[in-house]
């Protein structure tokens, strides 16, 4: 049977001060260390960088006039790129288990699979929903649509990933 491939999944670049940065960081040196076959996906891989440079000047702009809007840029801005790349990975991995950082880099991993062999863990790294980060950054209201929108999608992702892991 093929060892499967551990590919590390997030929204975030790799390096960073963040939590999760660290947290993936440590996870990947692990892995290396212990000769286990692991990739890293992220929407920051070179081929996607002249969309990358669009998503980010966007969601800047909005962050001035229309806070919700620059949410919604990140999301799904961000995802489709990691798509991008995630789904190239799959392919040339089909034995595989992604080790998503986020509910959306979870559900996009989750569009991605096309086999059996093919799973997704989602790592938790919030407390309650991502959208209490949004609302306590003043970037979206409680109860909104889109308040509303990320708590259904991670209802649901954490409905259909193989694991869950709490950090």
């Amino acid at each position: 049977m093929t060892r499967p491939v551990v590919i590390v999944a997030s929204l975030m670049r790799f390096h960073g001060t963040t939590g999760v940065q660290t947290h993936m960081g440590e996870f990947v040196r692990y892995m290396a260390a212990a000769g286990e076959p692991h990739e890293v996906a992220t929407p920051f891989h070179w081929t996607t960088s002249p969309l990358l440079v669009l998503f980010v000047a966007l969601r800047k702009l909005l962050e001035r006039c229309l806070k919700p809007g620059a949410v919604v840029v990140y999301r799904q801005g961000h995802a489709l790129l990691l798509w991008c790349r995630l789904r190239w990975l799959m392919w040339r991995h089909p034995h595989c288990v992604v080790y998503a950082q986020c509910p959306v880099s979870a559900d996009v991993a989750l569009r991605c699979a096309r086999r059996a062999t093919q799973r997704v863990a989602l790592v938790v790294h919030f407390n309650v929903s991502q959208s209490e980060e949004w609302i306590g950054k003043g970037m979206l209201r409680r109860g909104s649509a889109l308040d509303q929108r990320i708590r259904a999608l991670e209802a649901r992702v954490v409905h259909d990933v193989a694991g869950l892991i709490l950090v």
